[in-house]
C-alpha cells in the first residue's frame, strides 16, 4: 500500500511541476535547463504572445489603442473575444496539427541562441540589390495597344 501511495504521490508531484511551467505561471526556461546567449523571449515563453514556433513567432505584443473602450467595462463585456478553435474531424486529424496547437511551455523554448552574421544583407541595403542588365529576350510592350505588342 505504500509503494502505491508513493507512487500516485509521485505522479501528484509531476503534475504541479509541469502545471508551473505552463504560460502565465512566470516560469523561466534558466530555470529548469542550463542555458546560454538566449534572449529573454526565450527565456520567458509567457512573453510570445502568438501560438506556433517560438524562434520565428513575433515578440511584439499588440497594444490596444482604443482607450474609451478600455475604460468602459460594458464595452469590454460585449467585445470580440477572438475567434474559437475549431475542433478538426478525427477522421481527418493527423500529428502534424499537434505542432503548434499549443502555447510554447519552457520544456519547449531553445536552451542556446546562435544569432547569425548580418554583414552580407547590411552590405545590400548600403549598396543596392545586384541588377542584371545582360540579354533581354522578352518583348517589348506597346502602351498603345496591344495588339502591336512585338512590332517595335
Amino acid at each position: 500500500m505504500s509503494s502505491s501511495q508513493s507512487k500516485k504521490d509521485a505522479l501528484e508531484k509531476l503534475d504541479k511541476d509541469y502545471d508551473q511551467t505552463i504560460p502565465g505561471n512566470s516560469a523561466k526556461t534558466s530555470d529548469y535547463y542550463t542555458v546560454k546567449n538566449i534572449p529573454d523571449r526565450f527565456n520567458k515563453p509567457e512573453l510570445l504572445p502568438n501560438i506556433g514556433n517560438p524562434v520565428f513567432t513575433c515578440p511584439i505584443t499588440v497594444q490596444a489603442t482604443n482607450e474609451k473602450s478600455i475604460e468602459n467595462k460594458a464595452d469590454q463585456e460585449d467585445s470580440f473575444k477572438g475567434y474559437a478553435k475549431k475542433q478538426a474531424h478525427p477522421m481527418y486529424m493527423t500529428s502534424a496539427m499537434e505542432y503548434g496547437n499549443r502555447e510554447p511551455s519552457v520544456h519547449v523554448m531553445p536552451q542556446t541562441f546562435h544569432a547569425k552574421s548580418q554583414k552580407f544583407t547590411e552590405h545590400l541595403g548600403q549598396c543596392g540589390m545586384y541588377k542584371n542588365y545582360s540579354l533581354n529576350t522578352s518583348l517589348d510592350k506597346n502602351p498603345v495597344s496591344s495588339q502591336l505588342d512585338g512590332l517595335f
